[in-house]
């Protein structure tokens, strides 16, 4: 993503929903239709009751990308083609698929002189423009033209859309979506541009370091079992004991993890219990500080739980207050990793994904980063925003993922947002301001992207597990926003995706619920935000975590979700939040988040 452009589209144009477009490291949001129509998203019933919330917090949550439009694209940049069912994708000199019966036509980022099509560029994004420029309008002949603060026509039922060349500012009530479905509009053309600092991840690409598969069971260098006398636990939103709202939430669930564990144990005495997978939100209200990991981890879960290496990445309640140089991490920085140690433990030990410059300002990452807590959070794994773990003896891979930036920046940091007195407005003091903590925040999201994209392409193990905090309503629509797993599947070689188990983590709405199933009728989109740490023992139900084993064949599954022995439909105390859960900055009784 630092050379070229990519887009990630979920292949799927329904209802209510937005196109999540990333192009030379920059994203758009694109408007498919009336956000906030909740028919178009089928719910399970224990989330169903959520669907007006959040469709009203995806509305407020839109409000605060005003202004922020995207810049044009590098030539050969993977693109969308305009006004084409399904988001076909283009890149380069190359030709979109034929619409309304125009014929083919170039792809937006193909060469400006390329002819190799039945008719021109329907869009060109390779090319900048001033506000009130006369350009194209996206998906229509080349005799279409808007300028400025303009409606441009329907598209295949699209709908009227702003001109490309509009104002950042109009409010665009004038046409059907008030958004830019592309925009001409930037700071500068492709990923040098400023609205993104690049962020370099530095993490060990040794298989298995850890030696986790050295403890499994049944597998070639483990020990003697089977298979399936393994399995890993996920869970999310957790982190509510010392500085959050629901400790005696998280403290029901934790023991409910406790007892899982003990009860297949009982079952098999060679269960074994590999890892934890933690999808965000892991300290409450504000981030991580100097006591959380006492106070948060190791006194709520039990040892046969701490005793096996955590893998987590970050919600939008740890980029808060009291972890407020986690954002920019390059300015002032605690640690740095470079050229020279990046064979360090800290920063890549025998195989570095990276050697380039990168600062690193985080409580809750590793302690050899200048991460907090001490030897006593050694089990608890976060080595950079994004990254990836693989261990070949159980045919797994681990992609940790952080789109905050689209999920949460601006409003939804630290719980209520960046302004003054709110749960994350000291990250902007940090930065020096709110546009420097947006180019920090998209540069770490273009490194994950990036980083999917690769193991996706390489797909070296059948079974993954992806880990981020968000579900796809929160990047960009209900069916239509970024997905990891689908953007998984659109980079793998399409002879491999068969025969795989990817698996799909995430949690920020705090309930249990599958929301995606494979043709056999298996999960594989799982919301597991109900792991107790937020926000209300009433409406926050159904709680709990999912567990996941391996067959005789090496193929994961779902051991547990939504079962009795892994949910809770009910809390025994009520564990609402209070009315004012911080004296600096909101907690979810403020906050934008269902």
């Amino acid at each position: 993503l630092a050379t070229a452009g990519q887009v990630w589209a979920s292949g799927q144009n329904l209802g209510a929903t937005m196109r999540v477009v990333l192009v030379g490291g920059f994203l758009a949001l694109h408007l498919q239709a009336v956000v906030g129509s909740h028919s178009a998203m089928p719910r399970a019933e224990a989330g169903a009751r959520h669907a007006d919330e959040v469709g009203l917090v995806q509305r407020a949550h839109i409000n605060d990308w005003a202004g922020n439009s995207t810049p044009v694209c590098s030539i050969g940049a993977d693109e969308i083609c305009p006004g084409s069912p399904g988001g076909v994708h283009c890149s380069g000199n190359s030709c979109c698929p034929s619409t309304a019966e125009l014929g083919t036509f170039a792809c937006p980022s193909a060469d400006p002189d390329w002819q190799g099509c039945d008719r021109p560029k329907r869009w060109d994004c390779t090319e900048g423009c001033s506000v009130g420029a006369s350009v194209q309008c996206p998906g229509s002949d080349a005799s279409v033209r808007c300028a400025g603060n303009q409606c441009c026509p329907s598209v295949n039922g699209s709908g009227t859309f702003v001109c490309p060349s509009a104002d950042g500012t109009w409010s665009g009530a004038a046409c059907e979506h008030p958004k830019k479905l592309h925009d001409c509009v930037g700071p500068g053309v492709g990923p040098a541009g400023p609205s993104s600092k690049v962020h370099y991840p530095h993490f060990d690409t040794t298989p298995d370091y850890l030696g986790i598969g050295a403890k499994a069971r049944g597998v070639e260098g483990g020990t003697e079992g089977s298979a399936s006398d393994n399995f890993y636990l996920v869970l999310g939103d957790w982190g509510g004991c010392g500085h959050g709202c629901c400790c005696g939430m998280q403290e029901q669930v934790a023991r409910k993890m406790h007892e899982y564990v003990a009860a297949r144990k009982r079952r098999n005495p060679r269960s074994t219990l590999l890892f934890v997978l933690s999808v965000g939100d892991n300290f409450y209200w504000h981030g991580c500080q100097e006591n959380s990991f006492n106070e948060t981890w190791l006194r709520v879960y039990s040892k046969e739980l701490l005793d096996v290496p955590w893998f987590s990445v970050l919600g939008n309640h740890d980029y808060g207050n009291d972890d407020h140089t986690i954002g920019c991490p390059y300015i002032r920085p605690r640690f740095v990793c470079n050229e020279s140690n990046a064979n360090t433990p800290a920063c890549g030990g025998a195989k570095p994904y990276s050697t380039e410059p990168q600062g690193y300002n985080s409580n809750q990452f590793n302690t050899d980063k200048g991460g907090l807590g001490g030897a006593s959070r050694a089990n608890y794994h976060m080595p950079d925003y994004t990254y990836y773990y693989t261990i070949p003896a159980l045919n797994f891979e681990l992609i940790a993922m952080d789109w905050n930036w689209l999920g949460a920046f601006p409003g939804a940091l630290g719980g209520d947002g960046v302004e003054a007195g709110q749960g994350a407005h000291k990250l902007v003091e940090h930065c020096g301001s709110t546009a420097e903590l947006s180019r920090s925040m998209r540069g770490i999201q273009d490194a994950s992207a990036k980083l999917l994209k690769a193991r996706a392409t390489a797909a070296e193990h059948g079974n993954v597990a992806i880990i981020g905090h968000y579900p796809e309503i929160f990047m960009g629509g209900y069916h239509g926003g970024a997905n990891f797993r689908r953007m998984y599947l659109e980079s793998a070689p399409k002879n491999r995706t068969a025969d795989m188990k990817i698996f799909n983590f995430y949690g920020h709405t705090h309930v249990q619920e599958c929301q995606a199933k494979d043709p056999s009728g298996a999960c594989v989109d799982f919301l597991t935000g109900g792991s107790g740490g937020c926000c209300n023992a009433t409406t926050d139900v159904p709680a709990g975590f999912v567990a996941v084993s391996w067959n005789a064949q090496l193929a994961q599954f779902t051991e547990c979700f939504l079962d009795p022995a892994c949910t809770l439909e009910t809390y025994e105390v009520d564990q609402n939040v209070s009315a004012d859960p911080g004296a600096d900055g909101g907690g979810c009784s403020r906050t934008l988040l269902p």
